[in-house]
């Protein structure tokens, strides 16, 4: 089970955050803005790097740290991806794809850095650097993507939500081109927000919110699970809350935290003990503009 700590401010601007994720050490965030970035310490609440981009020009996606060539990747312009180190911002290198990019996820010890598209194809970032331009055009994805998670260099799962409806996609074989997609649906509600927990390379945990405010969790085994009908143990019911749209993450196997609508002009988050359904933790009286992001042990 988590525990929290005070509140204590990393880090205040009027700019429009992007996304929130790990630096290259342990006390390190990185602070994509649409049109910067900030490399914070964490343990000294204090900027140590920051870096602009030019006017007229954003960034589209969270820069990452690439642990692997021990560089900073981001994305520009939606095709643009530019590598660099703290001293070569401007210096560094570019590389325009052929295909629009939903995000760039870090390597890690189970796979590489690698590239999500927006058609749906998963590739490492290595391969994409070699050949920007070769990037397999394959029929557009319909719907929009809520998350995707890297389980090897070999396989993916990816949750998209096409109107009312959602599905799981499991990427497997060489670059995650062999796809399987199933229904992902809980009763007859709406999908709100979801977000997976990696136990292993062959488990995680999908946390989903639906629009009658039950939290429910999946478990799913690689490959025993893939293809079969999904199956949904309701942890918790809220009652009462105006929950909002795509934001929850996880914190551990048996931890999450969302977002929800306190008030007409206030948000709250929410702590849930997914093993006993509990709710062991509310910050309160937050601006509607509230999003919630997790790197290691901290919540932001």
């Amino acid at each position: 089970m988590a525990s929290f700590g005070e509140q204590k401010l990393l880090l205040k601007s009027d700019r429009k955050l992007i996304g929130i994720r790990p630096g290259r050490n342990v006390e390190e965030v990185i602070l994509t803005y649409d049109n910067g970035i900030t490399i914070c310490d964490i343990d000294h609440k204090k900027v140590k790097r920051s870096l602009s981009i030019g006017k007229g020009q954003q960034f589209t996606a969270s820069c990452i740290y690439n642990n692997r060539d021990d560089e900073y990747v981001v994305v520009q312009e939606g095709i643009v991806i530019r590598t660099f180190n703290e001293q070569s911002f401007n210096n560094g290198q570019r590389f325009t794809v052929n295909v629009p990019i939903y995000e760039i996820t870090a390597d890690c010890d189970n796979h590489d850095s690698a590239v999500v598209f927006n058609n749906g194809n998963v590739l490492t970032l290595e391969a994409v650097l070699e050949n920007p331009s070769g990037i397999p055009s394959t029929d557009p994805l319909v719907g929009n993507i809520l998350f995707c998670k890297l389980l090897t260099n070999l396989t993916s799962v990816m949750c998209i939500q096409e109107d009312n409806n959602s599905f799981l996609v499991f990427g497997n074989g060489y670059q995650n081109n062999e796809k399987s997609k199933i229904q992902f649906q809980y009763r007859a509600c709406e999908l709100r927000s979801v977000c997976v927990h990696c136990s292993s390379p062959q488990v995680i945990k999908v946390f989903s919110l639906w629009s009658d405010g039950s939290v429910c969790e999946t478990s799913i085994s690689f490959p025993d699970n893939v293809g079969l009908p999904v199956e949904f143990v309701n942890i918790k019911e809220f009652q009462n809350k105006s929950i909002s749209g795509n934001n929850m993450v996880s914190l551990s196997s048996d931890c999450i935290a969302l977002v929800a609508q306190e008030s007409g002009d206030y948000r709250e988050v929410s702590v849930i003990d997914t093993k006993f359904g509990m709710c062991h933790h509310t910050i309160s009286s937050l601006p509607l503009s509230t999003k919630i992001y997790t790197t290691g042990h901290n919540l932001y």
